[in-house]
């Protein structure tokens, strides 16, 4: 795929705020202390940022002892994330494996805006930025969790669908979490997976990570 020219421009489409880029600034240097002890990175918006809340019970039982850290902030676009990587986030690290999860906002704050083939092509330029800089570095993408509309879960299997090209199958790994996180019956989320039809409850991790753990052992 090629770059998106929309969501790989980050610098004209983010409004950074002081907060923002205090947190920004809070991973910079967490990379830059604790280098020789990070192994692995989880980068992304606030799905990826509340594996630190509900999702802590698992973090800390098998992420946490494999050098993981977290990365992940609220409200996060593409481009915000692809800025945080090309501005110093990850400088000096060596991580084994990198999962890279975000998107979701892009369909939400641009729903006409922006098409299915950009928000792909945003995500594979990220990829491709992480692969750039981090050549040891196995990638494990994990795609857009479904929402409890229609449209948005439809245009978010179709962005899946685009991104999961960009796995080799050797250092760049996919996964779908749609298909494990709806009702086979209906195709609808299911319920007890989300807290307000968007974000993961407890048990929404605990499926994310029975489904990761085999992929993540690969790269690891």
């Amino acid at each position: 795929m090629d770059h998106g020219a929309n969501l790989c421009k980050p610098e004209a489409n983010i409004d950074f705020g002081d907060y923002w880029l205090e947190i920004h600034e809070s991973f910079v240097r967490q990379s830059r202390d604790r280098k020789d002890d990070i192994k692995v990175v989880f980068i992304g918006a606030s799905i990826v940022q509340n594996w630190s809340a509900e999702g802590l019970h698992i973090w800390r039982q098998y992420y946490a002892p494999k050098g993981a850290v977290n990365y992940g902030i609220g409200g996060d676009t593409i481009q915000n994330v692809l800025w945080r990587v090309q501005n110093k986030s990850l400088d000096g690290l060596d991580p084994r494996v990198i999962v890279l999860q975000c998107g979701a906002n892009n369909l939400l704050t641009s729903y006409d805006s922006v098409s299915d083939d950009d928000i792909a092509r945003g995500i594979c330029a990220i990829i491709n930025e992480l692969s750039s800089r981090l050549p040891n570095a196995n990638i494990l993408c994990v795609g857009i969790t479904p929402i409890n509309d229609r449209n948005f879960l439809g245009r978010a299997k179709r962005v899946n669908e685009l991104v999961a090209n960009k796995a080799n199958e050797r250092n760049i790994l996919f996964l779908d979490l749609i298909p494990k996180m709806c009702d086979s019956s209906n195709g609808q989320p299911i319920g007890r997976l989300f807290t307000d039809g968007l974000h993961l409850t407890r048990q929404g991790y605990d499926v994310w990570h029975e489904a990761m753990q085999p992929l993540f052992e690969r790269l690891y």
